[in-house]
């Protein structure tokens, strides 16, 4: 995804989506329900749920669920 590049609807959003149409989007559609997807960018997540109905973490936020469970 192309950050704040393709994030406003226009010419840039239509030919980011195209991009990560290739293999990034339909990646995350056919992926497990338990499949961990990470997008530390907010536009990037917010394509994703857009246009997969998935909701990305940050980083950050997989590594506080993993402390909070007492991973390492």
């Amino acid at each position: 995804m192309a950050g704040a590049f393709g994030y406003e609807r226009g010419a840039h959003y239509r030919a980011s989506i195209a991009c990560a149409e290739r293999l990034l989007l339909p990646a995350v559609r056919h992926a497990d329900d338990d499949t961990l997807i990470i997008a530390d960018v907010y536009r990037c997540r917010e394509q994703m749920v857009r246009t997969t109905n998935r909701r990305p973490l940050h980083l950050a936020d997989v590594l506080k669920r993993a402390l909070d469970r007492g991973g390492p």
